[in-house]
């Protein structure tokens, strides 16, 4: 199928029910993209997904997030997997994401046993404080995942930070 990208347009960071900023995921969702983009407009000031369910994205790139704040509630510019969620996630590229801390992706304690999974993703031009690429508080297996050309401006993370959490199975490089 053909590519389509959708630009979300509605600004408004800092709530939880879709209605501006972020989309947010509360139920247990699949997403296929077909290779489509889900990315912020110009001067686009929040996350793209904030995911508070079990879900699973497939063939998709999330771009342009920026959550530029200066606490450290201001997690990921693109995906934020919330305490107890879990994702699956296949053929998901971010790219050119901003936040204060994880600029691509932050996955939060799963609280419980279990592991989230990025398989044949693409971590690429993200940028935070510490984890441009991406943070993860809990396991995550990342099997043929590549993490490129992300930057971190306050210490050395800048492909990625792991805080007790195992990743296994990633190329990482030029970061």
């Amino acid at each position: 199928g053909s590519s389509l990208t959708y630009t979300l347009t509605i600004t408004g960071p800092g709530e939880n029910a879709a209605a501006t900023g972020d989309l947010d995921v509360t139920s247990n969702v699949t997403l296929v993209g077909n290779n489509s983009t889900v990315a912020g407009t110009t001067g686009w000031n929040d996350r793209i997904f904030e995911v508070a369910a079990t879900s699973t994205f497939n063939d998709v790139t999330v771009a342009n997030g920026n959550l530029p704040g200066t606490t450290s509630a201001d997690l990921s510019g693109s995906m934020l997997v919330d305490p107890g969620a879990r994702v699956t996630l296949s053929k998901v590229n971010f790219q050119g994401n901003h936040a204060q801390f994880g600029g691509g992706l932050v996955i939060e304690p799963l609280g419980g046993p279990g592991t989230s999974t990025i398989t044949d993703g693409v971590f690429s031009g993200n940028s935070a404080e510490p984890g441009g690429g991406f943070i993860t508080l809990s396991p995550v297996s990342m099997p043929g995942t590549e993490i490129t050309s992300n930057s971190a401006s306050n210490c050395a993370a800048g492909g990625s930070f792991q805080a007790d959490a195992a990743v296994t199975s990633v190329s990482v490089h030029a970061n």
